[in-house]
């Protein structure tokens, strides 16, 4: 199977250095719409902002759905400071523990932005005896703008204001021994991999079993991610991170299958047929139990639907990030095979 993996890599670091917390999402999916057009297809955006693109298959009469998402976690300013400084409120997860001395990027209202760093309120320990257990939570963090500013009217008067979205530098990069580190690979990651198996089957002229719906969602984790599902639905595979850790199958080179979360199962008859098909194909992978997924929300809204979740190991799942391109190529495989 002849993957692009240049195509990948090269599209990965493209959409990860697109801020694109969740609700700005915009620039990001308008480069989903821009690819989409690239491979000859043709995109469709929801009211909320999703992108749906169809792919049609051999069987017209019943879809198959493939969902990932686009929007990441974030801040937002929650306030300003009287010496001049941004109080903040997470979007997306509770991510504020992991984000001391980040550098970000705040975007006002009228197209203006601005650098800063994340700071903890209470952070030298020349001065503050109990500086190194102090939480790091949100309400104990804030951006100091890296411009000169002493009060809360010169912050005004740059134009940056309470809702303002502030963007998280993701550092992405690509070792030589084929290490993807960044921010941002869960699900940023699995929307190229979704992009490479499209223009895998367009430069090989494949026609799919079924018609494909690709739906990337522009609000993952907040209720927005698949709750938007065209007519006729037959199956949903989500793609998304694969979560390595103590409690989990999956490595950083694997495709993870997920049976469950939060102690309800996927659909049994897909999680079998996906395992038996990277057995066949000698693809590695694992059968993973996890939390949450985007899955999720499409139960939610009482979909009657066959589910299941897919997609690369990934280490420190909402950290800086890691991931072999092994995993990117065997979940890439893992659809081929399953679709075709």
């Amino acid at each position: 199977m002849n993957v692009d993996k240049d195509y990948v890599l090269t599209l990965a670091e493209t959409l990860i250095g697109i801020d694109s917390p969740i609700g700005f999402t915009n620039t990001a999916m308008a480069k989903v719409e821009e690819l989409t057009g690239e491979l000859g297809l043709k995109a469709v955006r929801s009211s909320a902002g999703a992108v749906q693109v169809h792919f049609p298959g051999k069987d017209e009469s019943t879809f198959s759905n493939i969902c990932s998402s686009i929007g990441t976690m974030g801040l937002m300013v929650r306030s300003i400071t009287e010496s001049g400084r941004l109080n903040i409120v997470e979007l997306g997860n509770r991510v504020c523990s992991i984000l001391v001395g980040e550098y970000c990027r705040i975007y006002t209202r009228e197209g203006e932005i601005f650098t800063g760093t994340v700071v903890s309120k209470n952070p030298i320990k020349h001065f503050i005896a109990d500086a190194n257990s102090w939480s790091r939570k949100a309400i104990n963090m804030e951006i100091c703008i890296d411009e000169i500013v002493h009060s809360k009217s010169d912050v005004l008067k740059l134009g940056i204001s309470t809702g303002d979205f502030i963007c998280i530098d993701p550092k992405f990069e690509v070792t030589p021994a084929g290490f993807i580190k960044s921010r941002f690979l869960n699900d940023k990651l699995s929307v190229a991999i979704l992009f490479g198996f499209v223009k895998y089957l367009v430069d090989n002229r494949i026609t799919p079993i079924h018609n494909l719906k690709f739906i990337f969602s522009n609000y993952d984790k907040m209720g927005h991610s698949t709750a938007w599902l065209p007519e006729r639905e037959s199956e949903l595979i989500a793609v998304g991170s694969g979560c390595v850790g103590d409690d989990s199958n999956c490595s950083e080179y694997d495709v993870s299958i997920c049976a469950a979360y939060s102690g309800r199962p996927y659909d049994y008859n897909i999680i079998s047929r996906l395992v038996g098909l990277a057995q066949e194909n000698s693809i590695n992978y694992a059968v993973d139990v996890y939390h949450m997924s985007d899955v999720c929300e499409a139960r939610r809204a009482e979909y009657d639907i066959a589910a299941a979740v897919i997609g690369p190991g990934v280490s420190a799942s909402h950290n800086i990030e890691r991931c072999h391109y092994q995993a990117v190529e065997a979940t890439i495989r893992l659809l081929a095979a399953y679709f075709e």
